[in-house]
């Protein structure tokens, strides 16, 4: 048996990754956040995307498992994106001047906060580490 012909990958109880690979796929186009679906199903994030991407052919069989048994609705519930939140104290804390370090998920609704709030812009975006863009699209505005 040799490494090159995938035999010995068998025996030693990896499956082929086609199946898998097709379901990884169909997560990503969905959104789910494969570090996350990695640190879920105990696998290194970088073995999911060679497997994602096609460049691993074989797969260990109990992740195999792991990720189809999942379907497309559990890992989005599980493992997609978290949604934003704007957390009072957060908010408390930059409207006092102090420094404090903003998910980049919850920056546009905080952004959005800031700006009821009376911030200009330009303060959101130096604040945020947010490009102008950024901060106009938070805001519902788009610049032409």
């Amino acid at each position: 048996m040799t490494h090159r012909d995938g035999a010995y990958l068998l025996a030693a109880g990896y499956v082929p990754a086609s199946e898998t690979r097709t379901r990884l796929q169909e997560f990503a186009t969905a959104g789910v956040i494969m570090t996350r679906l990695a640190a879920g199903i105990g696998w290194h994030p970088e073995s999911v995307k060679k497997v994602a991407s096609g460049r691993n052919r074989y797969v260990p069989g109990h992740v195999a498992d792991a990720v189809l048994t999942l379907t497309v609705d559990q890992a989005l519930r599980d493992y997609g994106p978290t949604p934003a939140r704007l957390d009072p104290v957060t908010l408390e804390l930059l409207l006092a001047d102090r420094t404090v370090t903003v998910a980049s998920q919850d920056k546009p609704v905080i952004a959005a906060a800031l700006h009821s709030k009376g911030w200009s812009k330009t303060r959101i975006s130096r604040t945020l580490a947010m490009s102008g863009t950024k901060v106009n699209q938070a805001l519902g505005q788009v610049s032409t």
